[in-house]
């Protein structure tokens, strides 16, 4: 990916963030970054969802998103759900992807979950090859489910997706591909080498 691309995976998980007060005041500087460092297509579709969201009213905001992400499990943000739903693998998975965290040298923010998209995107963001890999030879297929259903729904949050998934798909295409049923993936996740000799070796730009 370039300096760009990654840049955009960067401010795509902060606007899809839960939109509270915070947040709101965050949205005049995430779009002066995204002119700084998008390409003009990405800085067009982040402007475009910024200048949507500022002409409505916070309370509109986050109805919308509850409604997007929340009350329909279809456009849940945490990947492992869409992979596993209740079977106890999801449990194996968030333990595998807290190990790929704590492999890279990442520490996503206090309270998240760690198959909460916005942290995976994050996390891709600023991590090197090896790891963006393993993150989406775990998840690649449920970030492309998810981002098709928001498209369906017409959803103002469709475009983000769109832009952090295009670049992944380019770059690691044979990661996308859709599952065997019954998924014989024996690891939630694969993992290269083992967290030991990782830990140290690779690093994240965090």
């Amino acid at each position: 990916m370039s300096e760009a691309e990654k840049a955009a995976l960067m401010l795509v998980s902060r606007l899809l963030e839960y939109p509270d007060k915070a947040w709101f005041s965050s949205l005049a500087g995430i779009c002066g970054e995204a002119s700084l460092l998008l390409e003009p297509a990405g800085y067009e579709t982040v402007s475009a969802f910024c200048g949507k969201v500022m002409a409505q009213s916070e309370q509109v905001a986050r109805e919308d998103y509850v409604r997007t992400f929340d009350h329909d499990p279809a456009g849940s943000l945490y990947l492992s759900w869409h992979r596993y739903g209740n079977d106890r693998s999801q449990g194996k998975a968030m333990a595998a992807l807290n190990a790929l965290y704590r492999a890279a040298g990442f520490e996503p923010m206090k309270g998240s979950l760690p198959d909460y998209l916005p942290r995976m995107l994050e996390f891709m963001a600023v991590c090197d090859d090896w790891a963006v890999e393993t993150m989406l030879d775990g998840f690649g297929p449920e970030f492309e489910k998810l981002s098709r259903h928001l498209s369906e729904q017409k959803s103002p949050y469709a475009p983000l997706a769109a832009v952090a998934l295009a670049p992944l798909k380019r770059d690691y295409p044979h990661l996308f591909k859709a599952r065997n049923k019954p998924d014989p993936t024996i690891r939630p996740m694969a993992h290269p080498q083992a967290e030991e000799a990782l830990f140290g070796q690779y690093g994240c730009r965090h």
